[in-house]
């Protein structure tokens, strides 16, 4: 398995619908569309994507937070095939290392209560509870808890 971890530019080979193509693979991340992914490619800090045997198999977008110093992983995700077995602990890993060059010190995300596997992916690689929620988005029940990690 030759896995790739990739970090997207404006002028990428990827397109917004690839994108959310890998998104639309997961039930919490099924609402992340090509118009999300177009803002992206225009807004965001860093897309990176990890592909494995030449196929795109999960994204993550990290934007800047209100917190100074700080961004926001908006998502996440690895397609319901090549999960568990470390590709998102990579790209994270890839990611936080891109933000920390960044000069970033906090990253921070938003977790649906009733994903539990997020929950315990997240809390395993480091991330706590700061105690903030906010009702969930796209008709997905629960509410959403914010993630903080220190990334300096």
């Amino acid at each position: 398995m030759i896995i790739n971890i990739q970090n997207v530019l404006k002028s990428s080979q990827f397109s917004p619908v690839e994108l959310s193509g890998i998104a639309d693979t997961g039930e919490y991340t099924r609402h992340f569309d090509s118009v999300y992914f177009t803002w992206c490619m225009k807004q965001a800090l860093l897309i990176s994507v990890v592909s494995c045997d030449k196929r795109n198999e999960g994204v993550c977008v990290c934007t800047s937070s209100m917190i100074p110093d700080s961004c926001e992983i908006g998502i996440i995700c690895i397609t319901g095939d090549h999960r568990r077995i470390g590709l998102g602990r990579k790209l994270l890993s890839h990611s936080l290392r891109n933000m920390r060059s960044m000069r970033m010190k906090n990253a921070f995300l938003w977790v649906n209560e009733n994903n539990a596997e997020a929950m315990r992916f997240f809390t395993e690689f480091g991330f706590q509870s700061d105690g903030k929620r906010r009702p969930a988005r796209n008709g997905i029940p629960g509410e959403e808890l914010r993630m903080k990690i220190d990334i300096i």
